[in-house]
């Protein structure tokens, strides 16, 4: 409930696009943008350039809080940077070596301070001198960088020596006016080097002229990363043609085709829907089996560093209730990225999300790196979560990789290489099942042609899509390339679960109890909420002073708090658990602030985890809280999901749904809810603009086995659209009076 910006701005964004690791190992030719962020934390350019729908070659950002980490950490920008995140562009934090001359010891501090507070991908190196006399300096601190697994971006502001590129990642070759440019010397070294190791920045180039001259200078130097800006040097805005610069991947809208093409009634192929997007509309119809019955693995993308997504979990439950297998993606790099690494993404999968498996990305195909693969599939059959699907791109060059995983991605190119696709003869040997094709920018024409095709190359798992390699969305005739099984099917699947949910039979608002999320200051609207005579369903109010009691007593909390338990309404204690990962002896502490400056009913626990591994926590936890002493013990868990059943026993009140009206309909319910009473449950829904949905998610809450709720017509998609800042514009509707 506590609404991260990192939440807020993935959200407001249908389609976000993700590194193309999907493709074969042959290196596009396409400029990336390397945006040096230096945008003041409220700015809405952070909004923009997080915005892959619109903006889809924005790859890498420069992030730079105070000319460096600063000396404190900024929740701002720390939220900013989490927002980013989501949109999968890798963050490098901006230190300043002053042409080699500050010392290692504050580098590898502000290294730390970026890797602490922030969370980035890599470090930004400025002013970096680029002579043979500083090597072994800047060659320290990349390995520094390295060895916390972290990307290296050197900029000496024009060609170095050589050797610095074996140092760096990124090598910024060029920062500087068009008109400087002219003065710059290109070694012939630089083009035996792939595109993607250099970066030219432009600035103060005028016009969109510019900005192609721009372009076209960098595609004729073998540079693969850039950006051009009309803004001076300080980088503290976006370029007036940003859109121009960075254009959409397509510009059709998703409208599903009606097509007269003819697809088999029942497919002999399963799809698998590389989901690079956050979970939205498409999502939900994906794995909506009783329209597409042959969807039967999907890959999730989510950004790991940013914690535990609860709208991620709620997908991933759906689809996996839906039979349809879950796997999480981890780049290998082709190998080349560290086993250890590798092994901490999986590990955070794990943590935060049940899925089925993995996807690994970026893998290599040659006898060389044979061996990596083969330790990296032995550690993963030894989980739980142990399917294997191998996102080579091509067929492997020795036949062994067939070893490592269950599937093979032995295809992922256009629909123009896939017609020219020569199949491996060792390939017969195996079956259909054990390979998977991913063919884009296929014509809704072509659709049949691929789908024949994929018959002849025998891929028994396929993904066919009209858009780019990027997968920001399903393709336009995702109906005809995975229908609804036919109606006169006898056939049983016993992995799969559709739930047909009845219409809802409208309720009476007086039948349902409110509780509300005061997280607004004491006043006005408070004074109107706990109105009894007004609104005679509100039994319960959250109280949340500072994302928790706050660092002192507030008289002005301490009497509503005091007025609000008189009107006969519990007032609970907020505080976050951080998905089991705050201290528990923080979460104590927060429990006996409320007690004793605000002597509670209860205590809200938010941002909890909602599987069996952490259930300890909250056991602990709500044990904890059942001790003390005073007017009540009363506890709410929030997993903003439904949890395993154990956690009924923690608390008095599930808050097992946070969501968006929009997608409140297609909620799934576990069996084992059925065995408790609805006034265990409670739910959430916001964006709910009128008052027609709210009688709707009314209903459905009523026919969910719920109790107690609260509907807003707030949104949670931008920082200032927080959906608990104030009561609904129809509260009077939602609680009326008795």
């Amino acid at each position: 409930m506590h609404l991260s910006l990192a939440f807020v701005i993935a959200a407001a964004f249908n389609a976000i696009s993700v590194l193309a690791l999907f493709s074969s190992a042959q290196e596009s030719t396409s400029l990336k943008l390397i945006v040096p962020a230096y945008f003041d934390s409220h700015s809405l350019n952070w909004v923009s350039v997080a915005n892959k729908a619109k903006h889809s070659n924005v790859k890498s950002l420069i992030f730079s809080p105070s000319h460096g980490p600063g000396s404190t950490k900024d929740d701002s920008y720390a939220a900013v940077r989490a927002a980013v995140g989501y949109s999968n562009i890798t963050v490098y934090g901006f230190v300043d070596t002053q042409s080699g001359k500050k010392a290692l010891s504050d580098v590898q501090s502000e290294l730390q301070l970026y890797i602490d507070w922030y969370k980035v991908d890599g470090i930004y190196l400025d002013n970096v001198s680029g002579v043979a006399a500083d090597l072994s300096y800047y060659a320290d601190v990349s390995n520094s960088i390295r060895k916390q697994l972290l990307k290296v971006v050197i900029n000496p502001r024009k060609y170095p020596d050589e050797a610095y590129v074996t140092i760096s990642d990124i090598l910024v070759a060029y920062e500087g006016t068009l008109d400087n440019y002219a003065t710059l010397n290109v070694p012939s070294w630089a083009r035996t080097y792939k595109a993607s190791k250099f970066a030219y920045i432009f600035y103060s180039a005028q016009g969109v002229s510019s900005l192609n001259d721009a372009k076209t200078i960098a595609a004729s130097n073998n540079v693969g990363n850039l950006y051009v800006t009309d803004g001076d040097n300080s980088y503290n805005t976006l370029p007036t043609y940003f859109d121009i610069e960075s254009p959409p991947s397509q510009s059709s809208p998703l409208i599903y085709a009606k097509s007269k093409a003819v697809v088999a009634a029942s497919p002999s192929y399963n799809v698998t829907v590389p989901a690079f997007f956050y979970p939205n509309g498409s999502w939900t119809e994906a794995i909506n089996q009783s329209k597409h019955a042959n969807v039967r693995t999907l890959i999730i993308t989510p950004w790991l560093p940013g914690g535990k997504d609860a709208v991620y979990v709620q997908y991933i439950q759906q689809a996996r209730a839906n039979g349809i297998k879950v796997l999480g993606l981890v780049d290998t790099g082709y190998g080349a990225r560290a086993l250890t690494a590798v092994k901490a993404d999986i590990g955070l999968y794990n943590q935060y999300y049940t899925i089925d498996g993995f996807y690994l990305a970026s893998a290599a195909i040659d006898n060389a790196n044979l061996a990596y693969y083969q330790s990296l599939s032995s550690y993963i059959k030894g989980l739980p979560q142990n399917q294997i699907y191998l996102g080579a791109g091509s067929y492997p060059l020795v036949e062994g990789y067939m070893a490592v995983a269950d599937v093979v991605l032995a295809f992922s190119n256009t629909f123009a290489a896939y017609q020219t696709l020569v199949v491996p003869a060792w390939a017969s040997k195996y079956s259909p099942s054990q390979f998977a094709h991913f063919v884009y920018s296929t014509p809704a024409s072509q659709l049949n042609t691929a789908l024949g095709l994929v018959a002849t190359n025998r891929a028994g798992n396929v993904y066919i899509t009209d858009f780019d390699g990027s997968f920001t969305t399903l393709p336009s005739y995702f109906n005809l390339e995975s229908p609804a099984a036919p109606a006169s099917s006898t056939t049983t699947t016993t992995t799969t679960t559709t739930t047909t949910k009845p219409t809802p039979t409208p309720v009476d608002p007086k039948t349902l109890s409110v509780v509300i999320p005061a997280y607004f200051y004491p006043g006005s609207i408070w004074d109107d909420a706990i109105n009894t005579t007004k609104h005679s369903t509100v039994k319960t109010l959250i109280m949340n002073p500072g994302s928790g009691p706050g660092t002192s007593l507030d008289p002005v909390y301490a009497a509503y708090v005091n007025k609000t338990q008189k009107a006969g309404i519990k007032v609970l204690g907020y505080t976050a658990t951080t998905y089991h990962a705050k201290n528990i002896s923080t979460v104590r502490a927060e429990i006996d602030a409320y007690y004793k400056w605000y002597n509670v009913d209860g205590i809200f626990l938010d941002e909890a985890s909602s599987d069996d591994a952490s259930l300890s926590y909250y056991q602990n936890v709500s044990s904890y809280i059942r001790s003390k002493q005073g007017r009540g013990n009363y506890i709410v868990v929030n997993p903003g999901v439904y949890p395993t059943e154990g956690y009924i026993n923690v608390a008095d009140l599930i808050l097992s749904a946070e969501t968006t009206f929009a997608k409140y309909s297609s909620l799934v319910i576990p069996s084992w809810v059925s065995k408790y009473a609805s006034s265990r449950f409670y739910h959430i829904v916001h964006t709910a603009p009128t008052v027609a949905n709210l009688n709707t998610a009314l209903a459905y809450a009523a026919s969910y086995n719920v109790k107690n709720v609260y509907v807003t017509e707030k949104p949670g998609s931008l920082p200032t659209d927080n959906p608990y800042n104030s009561t609904p514009i129809y509260f009077n509707v939602e609680s009326p009076p008795a």
